[in-house]
């Protein structure tokens, strides 16, 4: 399955399975790795997990001095032993990427966004997410 999602300053509210057919998650995935890399046109993050897993998009207009932010929700996963939870991002279009465990069952992995404009491709069982840096 290969989708992409292009979101330009608005809300997306988005539901997914990463290579799964719908009502075959019984599995638990674990979220194993978050990369991220900084190139001229975009700053790719990489989110990889053990299996595959529904998720949700959502978005967080800037508020006060709070960034424009990007948040996956991954349910039935936890967050694996060692997953960074907070990363800074030097330059780019993200400011910063968090992961933590929002719910027993529910990982979440938040991008606060310099620039408010990404892409979203999901793969099997992983999703990478380009944000613009033009």
């Amino acid at each position: 399955m290969r989708l992409q999602v292009i979101v330009a300053a608005a809300l997306v509210l988005s539901s997914v399975e990463l290579g799964q057919p719908a009502g075959a998650l019984a599995a638990r995935a674990d979220l194993e790795f978050i990369g991220v890399g900084v190139g001229s046109a975009a700053t790719q993050i990489a989110v990889r997990l053990s299996a595959g897993a529904s998720y949700t998009v959502n978005t967080l207009p800037a508020s006060g001095d709070r960034p424009h932010r990007l948040y996956i929700d991954f349910t039935n996963t936890k967050l694996a032993p060692g997953t960074t939870d907070e990363r800074p991002v030097a330059a780019g279009a993200v400011e910063r990427v968090r992961a933590g465990q929002f719910t027993q069952s529910t990982a979440r992995v938040v991008l606060d966004l310099r620039r408010y404009q990404f892409k979203l491709t999901p793969q099997t069982s992983a999703i990478k997410i380009a944000a613009d840096n033009q």
